[in-house]
């Protein structure tokens, strides 16, 4: 068994770039999205730790690359946050804001127990957090074509997510397009969105979700309209932040015509799929 460390060097405004010379004894991996299936198959063996350094774009990322590389079920992961939202350390329990060597050195080498959670697939695409169609993803997609000119500003983030919240709350989907949950089908034609989550934070610390985050099966949360959105932001200011009303599914299937969409935290392109289960990815907390 050996820890390998897969360092994100811009996440966190850049906490990523500083945290392999905090980390002594082990030499860093810096990921390349382009190069992740090869870094792994390079660097990664059977019973190894995976201690990653990133964001959720950065975990799923490389849970990708190990799906397609045959280890996702052979390796366990430990994670450092260092991203923008965070939202799958909250939902372990082991998120904190703490940037310092000996919290570092305490996640590296002290003792961790394990949990186990299930891996989602949606067109050949794998998820550990959640799937969201609609308005998410499009405020998120503008968000990242401008917030590449300001990769170490949390405030200009911050700044971009409110104003194309704000620009896009006449957002509604008017594609005929649906979405099946179980046996039921429902209509996201005239809906802001919904999301589909396999953990109990959305959107940097929001909850969601009805059921506990190692249950084998997915939260469906559906937006009417852009308010429904904002209050679920809204009520993580609440003294006891309750989430949205949602429903359970262990099986989806999505159709329609371009319809925005990510999977923890990333864009990517629109298919006709089925969302199922995939395995299981297991984590020290």
């Amino acid at each position: 068994m050996a820890i390998k460390l897969f360092i994100n060097p811009v996440s966190g405004s850049g906490k990523g770039s500083r945290i392999a010379a905090i980390i002594a004894g082990y030499e860093p991996i810096i990921i390349n999205p382009e190069r992740i299936c090869s870094q792994i198959k390079n660097h990664v063996h059977e019973g190894d730790i995976i201690f990653i350094a990133g964001g959720d774009g950065t975990i799923s990322l490389i849970i990708n690359g190990l799906v397609r590389c045959n280890l996702s079920e052979k390796v366990r992961l430990l994670l450092y946050p260092t991203g923008t939202g965070n939202d799958l350390c909250r939902s372990l329990g082991i998120y904190t804001k703490k940037f310092d060597g000996d919290t570092i050195q305490n996640r590296v080498k002290g003792d961790q127990k394990t949990i186990t959670l299930p891996l989602w697939e949606y067109h050949e695409s794998y998820f550990i957090c959640y799937l969201s169609l609609g308005i998410s993803p499009k405020i998120l997609a503008s968000v990242a074509h401008y917030r590449n000119c300001f990769p170490s500003s949390k405030l200009i983030n911050l700044l971009l997510y409110t104003y194309f919240g704000l620009y896009y709350k006449q957002y509604y989907i008017n594609q005929e397009s649906d979405i099946r949950i179980s046996d039921e089908s429902i209509s996201l034609k005239n809906k802001s969105g919904v999301v589909l989550s396999n953990i109990d934070s959305y959107a940097g610390g929001s909850k969601i979700g009805c059921q506990p985050i190692n249950a084998e099966s997915l939260c469906v949360t559906i937006f009417s309209n852009y308010w429904d959105l904002y209050s679920l932001v809204a009520n993580r200011f609440s003294p006891n932040p309750q989430p949205p009303p949602c429903s359970v599914t262990t099986y989806s299937e999505i159709k329609g015509s371009e319809i925005p969409i990510e999977i923890d935290g990333e864009v990517i392109k629109f298919f006709d799929a089925n969302v199922s289960t995939a395995g299981k990815i297991t984590f020290l907390v």
